[in-house]
């Protein structure tokens, strides 16, 4: 057990080195995306946002077997207005936007109406998903982009997973 804690403490080092070098350029894309500046006091630390991951992905895997939409990207206005519909559900609470680069530049705080017009931009940053969660995942939300296959045909779409605190 003496030598799980160094490894373990020489693997975050690790992380957090490699997030300095690319947290400039992805902090660049969000605001890009997000048509704000995104700084450093809106990353949350690698500790606290893989205690973030874990609640809200232990979340998400038991709402998406619960619940779950599904949107061709053709009507993707549809889930536009599924979003807005929701929005009052998460107005005034501190979100965590979650993504490929969270391992190493950590979760980004985020408002729910930030998302509403940019979401497909975000995805396509991510390449493929855009989650957002409170901190203790009370409150979450993931849309995975995925294609399948149908009789020949390529089908593109969005699975919407959501959920508030009763």
């Amino acid at each position: 057990m003496k030598n799980h804690i160094p490894m373990i403490r020489k693997e975050l080092l690790i992380r957090e080195n490699r997030g300095r070098r690319e947290r400039g350029k992805y902090a660049e894309a969000l605001s890009i995306i997000l048509n704000r500046t995104i700084s450093d006091s809106d990353f949350v630390d690698l500790t606290a946002s893989d205690e973030v991951c874990k609640s809200f992905f232990d979340t998400y895997k038991m709402k998406s077997n619960e619940s779950k939409k599904v949107y061709p990207k053709d009507h993707v206005e549809d889930l536009k207005r599924e979003l807005i519909s929701n929005e009052v559900n998460f107005r005034d609470i501190e979100l965590y936007l979650i993504s490929k680069q969270t391992n190493y530049c950590g979760c980004v705080k985020i408002s729910f109406s930030e998302i509403i017009d940019c979401f497909s931009e975000l995805i396509e940053l991510d390449k493929d998903s855009l989650f957002l969660c409170s901190k203790d995942s009370d409150y979450g939300l993931g849309i995975d982009s995925y294609e399948e296959y149908d009789g020949g045909f390529i089908g593109y779409y969005y699975e919407l997973v959501i959920w508030k605190s009763e």
